[in-house]
């Protein structure tokens, strides 16, 4: 996240998009606080919309809750893991300011499928939760474009911090060496299909398809030296086989640091299985 991506969000027609409470944190010098249950001290700070200058709105998820759902609650029973959300929920409610605004707690879970940690996918714990929720009349489940709808973002934010949701830094997607390297040769390839054909959208459908997939945010997670895995090679000949798909396309081949791998052969060696999980950080 940054106010240059918002822009171009903005300029797309996206009318609203989410990041992650590090990142309101960041954007107006301050800490969420939470007691010792994981419930926040000062809810209103996050659960509300703000609005940006370029006339966006951008909310903020709960990250203990996204992430205890993500990567906690599959492993205690539906009754257990609603009890403990429902227990955050509430006791951050009862903090709310007594000034009738409406206030909206965003769940945005991480990447990956975590239903797949699950008794039954997951299905038993979203029937209870949402059961246990309808039978409440303290909460409302509700989609974030008709709360905005009806309760559109009253509180402007000044500064939009740069980061992404995790540690609302940009760390785990450059600042190695490998990092340099990975994002040296996308651009460099971007700029040689400009030359070739233009803008992006006058680009051949399999060049522009391959510079996009090679953009995504998954490979240089899978560059960091923090997270490795045994198909760490993989990876690299995948990222680097689009980037080919660009020169050979133009009838040019390829330069040989783009055809020689970024990872080194001994990063592999010894490595089990078990990857870091994108939000257990």
């Amino acid at each position: 996240m940054s106010p240059e991506a918002a822009d171009v969000m903005r300029a797309a027609g996206i009318s609203w998009f989410a990041s992650d409470e590090g990142v309101l944190a960041r954007s107006l010098g301050t800490t969420i606080a939470r007691d010792e249950i994981g419930a926040l001290v000062d809810p209103g700070t996050l659960y509300r919309p703000y609005r940006l200058a370029n006339g966006a709105t951008v909310l903020f998820r709960d990250r203990v809750i996204s992430d205890r759902i993500g990567f906690a609650y599959g492993g205690m029973t539906p009754h257990d893991a609603v009890g403990d959300l429902i227990w955050k929920l509430e006791r951050a409610r009862d903090r709310l300011p007594d000034d009738d605004a409406p206030y909206v707690a965003l769940i945005a879970l991480d990447g990956e499928n975590g239903w797949e940690g699950y008794p039954n996918n997951g299905t038993d714990f979203l029937r209870y939760l949402y059961a246990t929720l309808g039978d409440d009349d303290r909460f409302e489940t509700v989609r974030i474009s008709e709360f905005l709808a009806a309760e559109p973002a009253r509180v402007e934010l000044p500064v939009l911090h740069s980061g992404s949701w995790i540690d609302a830094s940009f760390r785990i997607w450059l600042g190695e060496e490998i990092h340099a390297r990975a994002w040296g040769a996308l651009a460099r390839t971007r700029r040689f299909a400009a030359e070739q054909w233009g803008p992006l959208a006058a680009m051949p459908p399999a060049v522009r398809r391959a510079l996009l997939v090679a953009e995504g945010s998954d490979w240089f997670w899978w560059y960091s030296s923090r997270n490795s895995s045994p198909d760490d090679a993989e990876f690299d000949t995948l990222y680097r086989a689009n980037l080919e798909v660009v020169w050979w396309s133009a009838g040019t081949e390829p330069p040989d640091d783009i055809r020689s791998p970024f990872v080194d052969p001994g990063r592999t060696v010894g490595v089990g299985g078990g990857a870091m999980l994108p939000g257990a950080s």
